[in-house]
């Protein structure tokens, strides 16, 4: 059994890459082949193991050595947690109407599918055309015009192609209708359950299909043009501007956490699960991740939890 962690941004968040990019001087860390942002594991791995420090010296505890391993010079050994990537799971966008809605897409719902954070019965059915969305008609970013109904999403008009995928498996705690069934967007609320503004996410969800989630995660992120400041002149000085890529707030991301039990013994006979130690320390806090931490980039709420048992 693994966990999975459900990290949401709740500031801007960048982690760079030093890939060349014509428009940005720096692009944030993106998957080749679908343009979605990530967050490198070992970007996860080495804040998280921040926790098994020792304040005083710096160095990790005997704990921490175990789930982290150590790098030292003649000294060095793996340890037995292992973190993925974290994967894109729900993109933030502008709404003509409602303010903002959250987008995702058959493939980012494929792999949560895979990973075993989500019942394969919540798939879209549907071949969405790049005109076609699936939401509730009901949903605050949904223009309805007689009977028809529409979301604009940046520059972009979609087309009501069916509401959400429904099923009556959805483990807890998903809510469950009157008519004992749970929505794809009833179960995403469920995934961070202390995350205030997540909960909207509900009547916000919209599932587009890969291409136009790949176009507006490459759209829309934000740039922030970045200047340094002559402290002499109080200036700016020539020639040292720069625009630099950000993943928006309220961006979902996940990733899972494996403890490899040939690794985890701290002594013959040990019967701790690291997976849970790592949960308790981890679950439901708040971290840093990537640059500029000291201008509030990068604050993030996690959330750990079991993976679905698979039949």
């Amino acid at each position: 059994m693994h966990k999975l962690a459900f990290i949401i941004t709740q500031t801007p968040l960048h982690i760079g890459t030093s890939a060349v990019d014509a428009t940005l001087d720096q692009p944030i860390l993106r998957e080749r082949h679908t343009g979605f942002p990530i967050l490198p594991g070992s970007t996860l791995k080495s804040r998280f193991a921040q926790e098994w420090t020792q304040a005083a010296t710096g160095s990790r505890t005997e704990e921490g050595l175990r789930f982290f391993g150590k790098n030292q010079p003649g000294a060095s050994a793996p340890g037995c947690i292992q973190f993925t990537e974290a994967k894109l799971l729900a993109f933030p966008v502008r709404s003509a109407r409602g303010a903002f809605a959250w987008i995702t897409s058959p493939l980012a719902l494929r792999r949560l599918v895979r990973d075993g954070g989500m019942p394969a019965d919540l798939l879209p059915s549907l071949a969405l055309r790049d005109d076609q969305a699936l939401f509730s008609r009901s949903s605050p970013v949904t223009v309805a015009l007689g009977h028809e109904a529409k979301v604009v999403l940046e520059e972009y008009t979609f087309l009501h192609a069916g509401d959400l995928p429904a099923t009556s498996k959805a483990p807890p705690p998903s809510t469950k209708t009157e008519s004992g069934s749970v929505s794809l967007g009833d179960f995403f609320q469920g995934l961070l359950i202390t995350d205030v503004v997540w909960q909207e996410v509900s009547t916000r969800l919209i599932v587009v299909n890969d291409g136009i989630l790949s176009a507006l995660t490459r759209l829309a992120c934000e740039v922030m043009p970045h200047t340094t400041i002559d402290p002499q002149t109080g200036a700016t000085r020539p020639g040292e501007t720069y625009s630099q890529e950000n993943v928006p707030a309220e961006t979902l991301f996940f990733a899972s956490i494996h403890s490899l039990a040939y690794r985890s013994a701290a002594s013959p006979g040990d019967q701790t699960n690291p997976l849970q130690i790592i949960q308790s320390r981890l679950h439901r806090r708040i971290f840093q991740f990537g640059g500029d931490a000291s201008t509030g980039l990068g604050f993030c709420r996690v959330e750990v939890k079991n993976a679905i048992e698979r039949s």
